[in-house]
């Protein structure tokens, strides 16, 4: 297998933390934090992340955050994150005015043609983020959008005013609908009656797998946007690793992915998942 590449195309800048808190539940475990960096969300395209750093001393290593939006007039940039471990806590207890170091732009950006297609978005919970610039550089670009959201309460449902200005959206949340049907059901009922070209899925291996049979049995290609613990972000450490379908070997998802063909890569990979 050839050696995986380095990315070198990324930044290093003290940004300022703007805003930051829990969302829904005062007790909740998903935080919110605006970061001012223009350089970095300057050059940010969708399928883009960043490394996220808002703490001294340990955990040494700083945190995979993808933002749900990028405002180059701001310079500003939005995050949601799940409170889990020493790393998101430790962003969780950052005040605004203090110093966020990002990297980034890291990963490889989305960039086909969206003119005339029309793609299908299947997010869940802190899932949902990456999708959002995905969503408006597709719209940009002259394509549609149809929005399949999915979370625990309406609450983490992030950015659905944005989505449903870009198209049409649907919703399902497990503390209102209360049963085990899932979003992909609404996908597979409007399937019958709208062409569908691309489907892009993240947050659940669940709904991904369902949207990737979609794809199958009615000819579209199929995408996931896969998170991943990492160290560096830029392909030195070789830390994450996603491991392809055919049994040979892995890709990285730093600087090969996020985003790849869900006929390439294992959809219930033990080694990824969201950053703590």
């Amino acid at each position: 297998m050839a050696e995986t590449p380095v990315n070198t195309d990324w930044k290093i800048e003290d940004g300022v933390v703007v805003e930051n808190g829990v969302v829904g539940p005062e007790n909740g475990d998903i935080g919110r934090v605006v970061i001012e960096a223009p350089g970095v969300v300057a050059a940010a395209r969708p399928g883009h992340f960043v490394m996220l750093r808002t703490w001294e001393g340990e955990p040494f290593l700083p945190r995979a955050m993808a933002p749900l939006s990028y405002d180059v007039a701001s310079g500003r940039m939005e995050i949601f994150y799940r409170i889990k471990g020493p790393g998101t806590r430790a962003i969780a207890r950052t005040h605004p005015g203090e110093i966020a170091r990002v990297t980034g732009p890291l990963g490889r950006p989305v960039v086909e043609d969206f003119e005339g297609r029309r793609v299908a978005l299947v997010g869940r919970g802190v899932g949902i983020t990456p999708l959002l610039p995905l969503a408006e550089h597709i719209v940009a670009k002259g394509g549609e959008v149809r929005a399949y959201l999915s979370a625990r309460t309406r609450d983490y449902v992030f950015g659905h005013d944005r989505f449903a200005a870009l198209g049409p959206v649907r919703v399902r949340v497990d503390d209102e609908d209360g049963d085990e049907a899932l979003v992909t059901d609404a996908l597979a009922r409007e399937c019958e009656g709208y062409r569908v070209d691309a489907v892009y899925g993240c947050g659940s291996w669940r709904l991904t797998r369902a949207a990737e049979a979609l794809g199958v049995s009615h000819g579209f290609p199929s995408y996931v946007f896969l998170e991943s613990k990492m160290g560096c972000g830029v392909g030195y450490c070789k830390g994450c690793p996603a491991r392809l379908r055919n049994g040979d070997g892995y890709k990285l998802v730093c600087v090969e992915g996020p985003v790849f063909p869900t006929r390439e890569v294992e959809l219930s990979d033990p080694v990824h998942g969201p950053p703590e």
